[in-house]
């Protein structure tokens, strides 16, 4: 069972159609950024990485804690300081990149009013959702640490896009009939 991050901002998110990985499985996933002002959800993102180290040096690690590639929990201001981070989402936020693999299935995926959303665009990165994780350590080809699995993701509200883009309806604001009665709906 994983914890629930509320109310975060979800980028480079792909949770409707798998995508190959680094490996090159098919995975669904997203970046999730927590902001460090969030009392909430830092405690539950915090706790569950406490209780995957622990578990790993129980189970996995003999005891000890291995040097880690990556911080399971990793800093954006720190990255961006480092060169190795771009945008000012990063700002502020600490963020986690839960993922998971076509192989075991697909993250349950439903919009604000609990329907299930199959369509790509509903989510997308910028926007606003709920999204259930869990940790969990490993110990595979050399490499130790704690990763996060992506279980569920709700939609909660739209926010900027960090891609960039605009929506068509902003696009074309300017060219739309001031009345709905002026619009043209006979096209002969």
């Amino acid at each position: 069972m994983g914890i629930v991050l509320e109310n975060i901002r979800v980028s480079f998110v792909n949770v409707i159609t798998p995508k190959p990985n680094l490996s090159g499985a098919d995975c669904y996933s997203l970046c999730a950024l927590i902001d460090k002002d969030d009392e909430a959800n830092m405690k539950r993102v915090r706790d569950a990485e406490k209780k995957a180290i622990a578990k790993g040096k129980s189970t996995l690690w003999g005891g000890k804690l291995p040097k880690f590639r990556y911080n399971p929990v990793r800093d954006g201001d720190a990255e961006i300081e480092s060169g190795d981070r771009e945008g000012d989402e990063y700002i502020n936020h600490v963020f986690i990149n839960p993922t998971m693999l076509a192989a075991r299935g697909k993250p349950g995926t439903v919009d604000e009013n609990l329907q299930p959303v199959m369509e790509e665009g509903k989510f997308y990165s910028g926007c606003y959702c709920h999204v259930e994780v869990s940790a969990y350590p490993f110990k595979k080809s050399g490499n130790s640490g704690v990763g996060w699995g992506l279980e569920n993701i709700m939609f909660v509200s739209d926010g900027d896009r960090l891609d960039g883009r605009r929506s068509a309806e902003s696009a074309f604001k300017s060219l739309a009939p001031q009345n709905p009665e002026d619009a043209q709906t006979d096209f002969d």
